[in-house]
């Protein structure tokens, strides 16, 4: 299967690119992860961070209710991606520069810190960042 789309204006989102996502009334926006039977899946910008202080909470309550469990490391299937089911083209487009985009709104700090977990775990690499 490939892990590219291609965009209705030109182009092809590849696995890691930042995507917007073109709802009734609003606009998701996240990392590109790869096609489906029929939808685009992509992580919603906050999901990195969120999933992993949920991983990292559930670690340490196992720990406390039970001193010998071994932590286990967070990695990329600990995250539910999100789906556009029937997507067109239309409604799916690739950000080019997302830091720029980011910059001083107040998702910024949610998204640097999910995008840093996502080049941790070599989800994305260096030149997509």
């Amino acid at each position: 299967m490939m892990n590219s789309v291609k965009l209705n204006y030109g182009g092809e989102l590849k696995t890691g690119d930042f995507i917007g996502v073109a709802y009734g009334h609003y606009v998701a926006f996240g990392w590109y992860v790869q096609p489906g039977a029929d939808t685009v899946q992509y992580l919603e910008f906050r999901a990195p961070k969120y999933y992993k202080e949920n991983h990292e909470g559930f670690e340490d309550r196992l720990i406390k209710l039970d001193p010998t469990h071994k932590r286990r490391p967070f990695v990329f299937k600990n995250m539910r991606k999100d789906y556009v089911m029937r997507y067109t083209p239309i409604r799916v487009f690739k950000i080019s520069d997302p830091d720029e985009f980011m910059k001083g709104s107040n998702n910024e700090p949610e998204y640097l810190i999910s995008k840093q977990i996502l080049l941790d775990l070599k989800f994305l690499k260096e030149e997509q960042s």
